[in-house]
């Protein structure tokens, strides 16, 4: 009796049922006949139990019948269908993958931007990128607006002046004392003289009087002015052939220089070392060396490198200074704190300034147009002077460095407090 396998579970029943007796299935009318052995007649081909369709006889029908190939299709019609199946199996799976792909795609872009707004990346500078909402408007800003460098504008509203006006004589110096208000306005003091030719003014307030005259001293900061009224006398000529003997006030005793030890940095560097009300001319001034420092007038003026006194004498009272004056910011007299200075480009305002507990200077640098240029000043010692932008107050007596770094230089003044 022949028989016929099941398609679906490889059961192997007679020909004459209508179905398969295991799982139901209706007997299909292109079911082949099997000898009892399993093989398809007139094909030497043996199914294995599973089913025509099972992958263990797809493989097998695959490796040992491939001489099926070089029958005739009549002889072998049911491999059409199991083509058709195997096609069918393998277009489903590559939608499958594109799917399963295309899903995983839309994950990690999800996940990215979750990570991105919530959590931040490491940005170029190091730092974490924050969510922001920020339009194109906001980031491209205005032709004129201002870059913000992390130092607000505190502008001046007024200036306090000791001193509105002063009766000087031909050769005199003095000193204008002006305080901005608030202390810590960024804005810096600016001194005009409405003559120069009889008298000029310093960048930080020195008045030379020249001739005999009227001026008027204007001072600014930032959009505040005051102004002081300076009137120079000239002294009463004295004949060549007579001697001088010049009249000694009561103050006569009433001076001293302001610093004992100082430091100059460059060539022609002078600093006014005169304190006091006595008159200039009844004072005399020496250099030990003037190939290294010239003292005329109460003014030092480095000349030349190497180390001198100076001095100033009168009535019996004598001081002395001694000077430093070294060029090179690698000189072994400086211990490697010197200031490295390019007086072509950038200027200090101070390289040596002497002040009492409580009094205050600007210290500024300018480039060579004259703008200030916005630099943050530390001290080399602690609790000597109190630093507010460029507004320097002595703290307690001592000394120390205030210095800077501008454009790859390293800029300083010797600050010396004494007590008040």
């Amino acid at each position: 009796m022949s028989k016929v396998i099941c398609d679906v579970c490889g059961t192997t029943y007679p020909e004459t049922a209508s179905q398969c007796p295991i799982c139901g299935c209706a007997k299909p009318e292109t079911a082949k006949a099997v000898s009892t052995d399993g093989s398809v007649e007139g094909t030497g081909y043996t199914f294995v139990k599973g089913g025509r369709f099972s992958k263990s006889n797809v493989r097998k029908r695959n490796k040992d019948v491939k001489p099926l190939r070089e029958m005739p299709k009549e002889q072998h019609p049911w491999e059409d269908e199991e083509d058709d199946a195997q096609q069918v199996t393998e277009q489903s799976n590559r939608g499958l993958v594109i799917a399963l792909v295309l899903l995983l795609l839309a994950i990690a872009a999800v996940l990215a931007y979750i990570i991105i707004n919530f959590f931040g990346l490491p940005s170029e500078s190091g730092k974490q990128t924050e969510p922001s909402s920020t339009t194109a408007s906001d980031t491209t800003g205005s032709d004129d607006s201002t870059e913000d460098t992390g130092n607000p504008e505190i502008p001046c509203t007024d200036i306090v002046i000791t001193e509105d006006s002063a009766d000087l004589k031909v050769g005199d110096y003095w000193l204008i004392n002006a305080t901005a208000t608030p202390e810590n306005t960024t804005d810096l003091f600016t001194y005009e003289s409405s003559d120069p030719a009889i008298a000029t003014v310093s960048d930080q307030g020195k008045v030379t009087v020249l001739v005999a005259g009227e001026v008027t001293i204007t001072v600014r900061c930032g959009e505040v002015t005051k102004t002081v009224k300076v009137v120079c006398i000239e002294d009463t000529p004295v004949p060549p052939d007579e001697p001088v003997t010049p009249d000694v006030p009561d103050n006569a005793d009433d001076w001293k220089l302001r610093s004992n030890d100082i430091t100059f940095y460059r060539e022609g560097e002078s600093s006014n070392m005169f304190r006091g009300t006595t008159s200039l001319l009844l004072i005399t001034f020496t250099s030990d060396d003037e190939t290294i420092v010239t003292f005329e007038d109460g003014v030092a003026t480095a000349v030349g490198e190497g180390t001198t006194k100076i001095h100033a004498e009168y009535n019996g009272r004598k001081f002395s200074c001694i000077i430093r004056c070294v060029f090179a910011s690698d000189d072994a007299t400086t211990g490697g704190d010197a200031p490295t200075v390019d007086n072509a480009t950038v200027n200090i305002s101070h390289t040596d300034v002497t002040v009492k507990v409580g009094e205050s200077f600007n210290l500024t640098l300018k480039d060579a147009a004259g703008t200030p240029a916005v630099v943050t000043w530390k001290a080399a010692k602690e609790g000597i002077c109190t630093i507010t932008n460029n507004k320097i107050t002595g703290a307690s007596v001592g000394n120390t460095i205030i210095s800077t770094e501008y454009e790859g230089q390293t800029y300083a003044c010797i600050v010396y407090v004494k007590a008040s």
